[in-house]
């Protein structure tokens, strides 16, 4: 994707971005007895990295994060399982919500902690890694059709070749040349 020439939009979307990131991070905390939790901050979160990334092209991303994002799937679904699972030793039933209170924490003082959080960023970062995942793909077939012209959306991100040589589209293609 081609980034935009444009010093004062690159600037102002780092901004923008940073301002949602906390947005998400206030989300994230507030959703236990309010609206917000895991899911609408993932979101929040994936579109602070997307205007980032319409800023300043997809390359960005590869900086922000260097690995596939469906790494952050993987590992939110490992957290949230363990959240659940931590209810069935602790309660006795999967997803039970676990609450413990130290009150006499060191440095912090009263210490609470729960599953419901555990829980919460396992969604979070299920949700944020499939929104980048798929914004990407995207990315890379209009990327692949803007050079190549002729069924990118098949072959982006990890498609396989073989695909293009079995599809109707080629097959068309070959008997009108």
């Amino acid at each position: 994707m081609l980034k935009p020439d444009s010093f004062i939009l690159r600037k102002s979307a780092t901004l923008i971005g940073l301002i949602v990131q906390i947005f998400a991070v206030y989300l994230f905390f507030r959703g236990h007895n309010l609206p917000g939790g895991g899911f609408i901050a993932g979101v929040a979160s994936a579109i602070g990295i997307l205007i980032l990334i319409f800023a300043n092209g997809s390359a960005i991303i590869t900086r922000l994060c260097p690995f596939d994002p469906i790494r952050l799937c993987a590992w939110g679904l490992a957290i949230a399982t363990l959240a659940g699972l931590a209810g069935l030793a602790f309660s006795g039933s999967f997803l039970t919500h676990y609450h413990y209170k130290d009150p006499d924490f060191p440095l912090l003082g009263s210490l609470y902690l729960g599953t419901p959080l555990l829980f919460d960023l396992g969604v979070f970062l299920v949700v944020l890694g499939v929104i980048l995942k798929v914004t990407l793909v995207l990315m890379d077939a209009l990327q692949m059709q803007k050079q190549s012209g002729e069924a990118a959306f098949l072959i982006a991100r990890g498609c396989d070749d073989t695909i293009l040589e079995d599809s109707d589209f080629n097959k068309e293609e070959n008997n009108h040349s």
